[in-house]
């Protein structure tokens, strides 16, 4: 979805923190990052909701 309209709202998903530890995101907004020549470099998100993964 991302991919097709440049971002989504209201994402869910289980993400790996840089230590490794796994949480799960809620109601986050993913959107595709550009450049100033317009090329694609990855990914974007943000969120308010998490909880840890034991």
């Amino acid at each position: 979805m991302v991919t097709a309209y440049g971002y989504v709202d209201d994402y869910t998903s289980i993400r790996i923190s840089s230590t490794g530890r796994r949480f799960y995101i809620k109601q986050a907004t993913v959107w595709n990052v550009i450049d100033e020549a317009g090329v694609y470099r990855g990914q974007a998100a943000t969120f308010t909701e998490y909880s840890y993964i034991e």
